[in-house]
């Protein structure tokens, strides 16, 4: 009988060192991915496009490689090459985009972005990113929600929003697009009791 309750004694063990190990785990991810999130979006306001496209998942700048020269295929068989590039700032010629690798065509599509941005994107920079919250979506994917507040002549104002990031190889990099998230409304109190529903 002490041979059976010493063997479930280890499994206890073992099972709560494993859950423990685990959860350590999960936190550093999440830890990780949290300050891969806020490095980029900081990166992004300070116009600091290379360590941008360097912080963002490689499947993410292969997508968007090939949907910025299909977009410039059409525009050049619609003769509208020119005004193409110019509408996003790139300063290439299609063999040069062609040429690119994702990385530097991120940068110059960042960089034609934020130029076109003028004053706007020169007053972002500074701009003070912090984490609201995270949270794990599966195994290897983690959305971050963060609060940008950006200095202005009028005040500060603030800007939320979230990205979505995944494992590349061993590292966390963000993928497509922005993930806004919605405005919180509240809704008026209740004259009756004074509380907020």
């Amino acid at each position: 009988m002490m041979v059976g309750r010493s063997r479930l004694g280890i499994a206890i063990v073992l099972v709560g060192l494993i859950s423990f190990v685990a959860s350590s785990h999960a936190r550093d991810d999440m830890a990780e991915a949290e300050e891969v999130a806020r490095s980029y979006m900081t990166a992004l306001f300070n116009g600091d496009v290379e360590t941008a496209a360097k912080l963002t998942h490689t499947k993410t700048l292969d997508e968007l490689r090939k949907k910025y020269l299909k977009d410039l295929d059409k525009a050049k068989a619609d003769g509208r090459e020119r005004q193409f590039l110019k509408e996003t700032g790139v300063e290439a010629d299609a063999r040069e985009l062609q040429a690119m690798s994702p990385y530097e065509l991120y940068v110059a599509i960042m960089k034609g972005s934020r130029k076109m941005g003028g004053e706007q994107g020169k007053a972002a920079q500074g701009a003070e990113v912090t984490v609201e919250r995270s949270k794990q979506i599966g195994k290897d994917q983690i959305s971050v929600s963060l609060k940008a507040v950006i200095s202005t002549g009028k005040g500060p104002v603030t800007k939320t929003g979230g990205l979505l990031l995944s494992k590349d190889g061993s590292a966390w990099r963000v993928m497509a697009g922005e993930k806004k998230s919605p405005p919180v409304r509240q809704k008026p109190a209740n004259k009756g009791t004074g509380r907020v529903e």
